[in-house]
């Protein structure tokens, strides 16, 4: 990663973050300027920034610290990437642990789902997700789980590319159904919190278009809700030879972007359409990199260019 040019960039097709054994967390988004990978330059400072978001037209990085010292409070800040303008915000009422947050599609809101709604430190909850407007900071409850729950995981939130629904997953337990917990999907409507859908045995990944939500479950690798129809559907990704690990990484303009971990090589990133047969590269990286944040507004994945972070060759 050290050999990536270092700058600022305006817009970004993409961007995550990778924790460097020597030079610590590094940044690495995708200039749509000129569609080169770089290291971005003007970072927040807080220590260890995480990427948590980034806006459908590439221009706003939403960032969380993996290591605050006052670990009662969750310290955000959305940095303007044109201006290099930072907005701070402070979520006193959801802490680090069992937190999950997003930035929606138009830089304006975070969705930050969390076990907030706890009677007892050490008693059982409920899943909430809240709205928080990120020019004024008022926070707004948009839904609670109808059901308490002792296991609280909050494993993930992500908007649709329109805004209008925002998918979430969170840990369930219930001891009429089995004895042990489980990851569930839930697609609320963010106008009026309304849940729509509800998979148990589920996790999200990203949403392929505005309707159809990429989910993950055990077998088969992966499926598809329609959010229209309520309909699944499952998709088949075949491993390449060769390959020790790997799973979903996101989702956009109908395209499924998979990672793939091989022995002693590098990771290689790679996209695919809903048959799960129109394997394409993308990019691959020898450090392995966080959560991958895509913006949906910008250049297709396959204007990409295939770069390799990290020794600059091509995929």
């Amino acid at each position: 990663m050290g050999d990536l040019p270092q700058r600022r960039a305006e817009r970004t097709r993409l961007v995550f973050d990778c924790v460097q054994s020597v030079e610590g967390v590094a940044v690495v988004g995708v200039d749509d300027a000129d569609g080169a990978f770089v290291r971005l330059e003007g970072l927040p400072d807080m220590p260890d920034p995480r990427v948590c978001g980034l806006s459908s037209d590439g221009t706003k990085i939403l960032f969380n610290s993996s290591r605050e010292f006052d670990t009662s409070l969750t310290r955000l800040c959305l940095l303007h990437l044109p201006t290099g303008d930072e907005t701070w915000r402070e979520l006193t009422a959801h802490t680090p642990r069992d937190t999950a947050i997003a930035l929606s599609p138009d830089g304006g809101s975070i969705a930050v789902l969390s076990d907030a709604e706890r009677e007892e430190a050490d008693g059982p909850g409920r899943a909430c997700l809240d709205v928080v407007d990120i020019a004024s900071g008022t926070c707004e409850r948009l839904w609670t789980s109808p059901t308490q729950s002792w296991s609280s995981w909050e494993c993930g939130v992500v908007w649709s590319p329109d805004g209008q629904l925002i998918s979430i997953t969170h840990m369930c337990f219930d001891h009429k159904a089995s004895d042990d917990d489980w990851e569930t999907v839930v697609v609320i409507d963010a106008a009026t919190g309304a849940a729509l859908h509800r998979l148990d045995f589920h996790g999200h990944v990203g949403w392929l278009n505005n309707r159809d939500l990429l989910t993950w479950t055990f077998d088969p690798e992966v499926t598809v809700l329609d959010t229209g129809s309520g309909a699944l559907r499952n998709i088949e990704i075949p491993w390449d030879p060769g390959q020790s690990s790997g799973g979903t990484a996101g989702a956009l303009h109908d395209r499924i972007v998979v990672y793939r971990g091989f022995n002693h090589g590098p990771y290689a990133y790679v996209q695919t359409d809903p048959s799960g047969q129109d394997i394409r590269p993308l990019f691959t990286t020898d450090v392995p990199p966080g959560d991958l944040f895509l913006a949906s507004d910008t250049q297709p994945l396959d204007h990409l260019g295939q770069a390799r972070p990290g020794t600059g060759s091509a995929a």
